[in-house]
């Protein structure tokens, strides 16, 4: 018995080993990973494996995120290792470091450092720590330089523009888009040619002053030039994509027909279009104006695309402030900052790449937008107003005064309106049928009237979400996102923008990386901190409980066993 015993143990370890020697084998020429978190966070996108699979020579990635922080910096820095060690798993090129920005003991280099950081474009963190009576503040610098074949990019990773959000919530929204953010800087220096972005003028459109804030964050990405077309075929030539931003005067058919022949064959538009002349300009000078329609020769256009800007403005509950003089205390006025229902607060329609994880995105005076005709079209909503919002057809008299009026909630009773939305598809020439014979054939117009390839756009009902602020000297003197009066970086028109330029010039699908979905489990900081010491207790006895149990059942079963 002992020697059939024995047999059986060694064809068994044989098999194992056979087994192991086999997986040993096949692992040499078959590469693979299992993600088993729950959300497959640690899984990337086919599009950023091919990416990395690209890189031909050394990528270096010095993170300035070391040394003592808060928790949830830490979390922040441990979410980077572990994206950047699944990036090394598809690329060998790739090599990184963490950097404590603070380590010198000099303060002179310690400055010297921040302000070289500052100058490659990272943005710093101001932290303020409480415990129990005592504060401390502390500077960390959330963000890298990317360096590439001798190019090099600054790489932020907090979500700027959601300062309104608890830090904790930041910093999970920051850690969801991870991958998309060092794939894109990759992406970007990997690019031997920038594409070319076209700002339209010759229409009243945004001035370079009035878009001075989206310009310095594209052109990291894209080559941008101002372009006024004047009837000239070539205009839009080696375009990429087109902006048409606020235009205030009409397009003549000319123009109209290039920009549409410009679409036909694969160009991509962002298009911000407002159908009422209405300005923040105008209350500046006056307590009171009458808004009233604009003709900007587009709507025909528009509706053949798929969408139709209705010719009213959207007031909303959930809008922006402005300051507003209350009275005057010694020779100085005093502000009160008042919601202005004109200024919505616009909130994503639903869940998509351009739209995720980015912070509200304010509105200026802008009107409702119906998704219409186009059947082969798809259309898709990502910006709306809150449900309570309240339609006023035009002509209306706009007044600075109803914010002293405190509307109530039942008053905004037109439910949510539209305002931006992404059409895809093949989009169909407004001039089908409508051109003679001898433009159609000619052979240097080549006319097109229908897309061969799907195409995309985005069209937005108001202008003034990609216009940063502008001085009296027409200078700028805010970036875009940001309110001079109360804060930097509070809303998400920048992010939107971007995201919007990309995904539309974006062919390999890139932006995907955005729809990751990582449920944030934050911990409930007035429990934590009431429960402290029973948290800790629980952590230190669990553990040594369940030790001991399982010994006590290890010495009962071997008791009961050899009893017998």
């Amino acid at each position: 018995m002992k020697k059939i015993a024995r047999k059986q143990h060694v064809i068994h370890f044989l098999l194992i080993a056979s087994v192991l020697l086999l997986v040993a084998f096949i692992s040499n020429f078959t590469f693979f990973r299992w993600d088993l978190s729950d959300d497959h966070k640690y899984s990337l996108t086919p599009t950023t494996k091919q990416l990395l699979q690209k890189i031909e020579d050394k990528l270096e990635v010095k993170i300035y995120l070391d040394g003592d922080m808060p928790a949830s910096y830490r979390k922040l820095k441990s979410e980077i290792k572990y994206v950047l060690d699944e990036c090394k798993a598809y690329s060998n090129n790739i090599e990184y470091v963490f950097i404590n920005p603070q380590e010198s003991s000099s303060q002179a280099e310690r400055d010297s450092l921040a302000a070289e950081l500052y100058r490659k474009g990272l943005v710093y963190s101001q932290i303020t720590e409480k415990e129990k009576d005592a504060a401390s503040m502390q500077v960390l610098w959330p963000g890298a330089i990317v360096n590439y074949k001798g190019r090099e990019m600054s790489l932020n990773f907090l979500e700027n523009s959601q300062s309104y959000l608890p830090r904790e919530v930041r910093i999970a929204n920051s850690i969801t888009n991870l991958e998309y953010s060092l794939a894109n800087v990759i992406h970007q220096l990997n690019q031997v040619v920038k594409p070319k972005i076209g700002f339209i003028q010759g229409h009243g459109e945004l001035n370079p002053a009035s878009t001075f804030g989206i310009y310095k964050a594209l052109e990291e990405f894209y080559s941008i030039e101002y372009i006024t077309i004047a009837n000239k075929l070539d205009a839009l030539l080696g375009c990429k994509a087109i902006i048409i931003a606020d235009p205030s005067t009409a397009f003549d058919e000319k123009d109209k027909f290039i920009i549409d022949q410009f679409i036909m064959k694969g160009g991509r538009s962002l298009w911000l279009v407002e159908s009422t002349s209405a300005k923040m300009d105008s209350l500046n000078r006056h307590e009171e104006f009458l808004a009233t329609p604009m003709e900007l020769n587009l709507t025909d256009q528009l509706f053949k695309y798929g969408v139709r800007i209705s010719p009213n403005l959207v007031m909303d509950y959930q809008s922006a402030a402005v300051p507003i003089i209350d009275g005057i205390e010694g020779n100085q006025p005093v502000y009160t900052n008042y919601n202005f229902a004109f200024l919505p607060l616009l909130d994503t329609a639903q869940k998509h790449p351009i739209t995720d994880n980015i912070g509200l995105v304010r509105a200026e005076f802008a009107s409702n937008l119906e998704t219409v005709g186009a059947k082969d079209i798809t259309k898709t909503i990502l910006l709306k107003s809150s449900k309570l919002s309240k339609i006023m057809p035009n002509p209306t008299r706009v007044s600075i005064n109803i914010v002293r009026e405190k509307l109530p909630a039942s008053y905004f009773n037109s439910g949510s309106q539209n305002i931006a939305a992404l059409l895809e598809g093949n989009f169909t020439s407004i001039f089908q049928h409508r051109v003679p014979a001898l433009i159609a054939e000619d052979k240097e117009i080549r006319f097109v009237d229908k897309c061969a390839k799907p195409n995309k756009m985005i069209v937005i009902s108001d202008g003034d979400i990609i216009k940063n602020e502008v001085g009296k000297n027409g200078n700028p003197i805010a970036d875009l996102g940001d309110d001079r009066f109360l804060g930097r970086g509070l809303y998400g028109n920048k992010d939107f923008v971007v995201n919007a330029i990309n995904y539309l010039c974006d062919d390999s699908g890139l932006l995907l990386a955005r729809s990751k979905n990582i449920p944030m489990r934050l911990l409930d900081k007035s429990k934590v901190e009431s429960s402290s010491f029973t948290y800790q207790l629980v952590n230190v006895l669990a553990p040594l409980s369940i030790i001991l149990l399982i010994a006590i059942a290890l010495i009962s079963w071997r008791r009961f066993h050899y009893a017998k």
